[in-house]
């Protein structure tokens, strides 16, 4: 996986979407060495550049069910620059958000959200329609969207999400 990271860098071509991809999978195998699931997110401001990164850290260094990486980065950006306006920000992650990323970036105030992997089982961007009347409100003046990447970054996102899920889930239940 390391190996794929570092020949899709090689050959990657340089659009915003493409490089935050990568920076998101390098970051979701971090998630994966600290021995949590394999999701990463940073957040670009309005000119491209890199404010904040982070990974998924729900067991990492013990469990904790809200260090999710989208609620990892934000926590982060909001410790460290809490008055600043988030409209012109974009949030890329790894893997679409799930129902509670999803709603603490709707209530962020982050303008956009770009996620690389489609999560069939808990993914919300692709279920927003099933939210509440006041969540989809406030998803209408948001804007959540597929990164316009390559699939093989995309699939990449993917298989460094699901290499260690099984483990994990079991770990998991054995805590419940």
């Amino acid at each position: 996986m390391r190996e794929g990271l570092r020949r899709y860098a090689q050959t990657s071509d340089s659009s915003l979407d493409e490089a935050a991809g990568w920076l998101c999978c390098v970051l979701a195998l971090r998630a994966v060495c600290a021995g949590s699931y394999g999701v990463g997110a940073l957040i670009l401001d309005g000119e491209g550049r890199l404010v904040e990164t982070g990974y998924n850290q729900l067991l990492d260094p013990h469990f904790r069910s809200d260090a999710h990486a989208e609620m990892v980065v934000l926590s982060s950006f909001e410790a460290r620059w809490a008055n600043r306006p988030k409209q012109d920000l974009t949030l890329y992650s790894s893997l679409e958000p799930c129902p509670m990323c999803y709603a603490r970036l709707l209530t962020s105030g982050i303008g956009r959200v770009v996620y690389l992997a489609d999560d069939e089982l808990a993914g919300m961007v692709s279920r927003a329609d099933q939210m509440p009347p006041l969540w989809r409100e406030l998803a209408a003046t948001r804007e959540f969207c597929r990164a316009a990447v390559d699939e093989e970054l995309r699939q990449l996102a993917m298989d460094v999400f699901l290499v260690n899920g099984r483990e994990l889930d079991r770990r998991l239940a054995a805590l419940a």
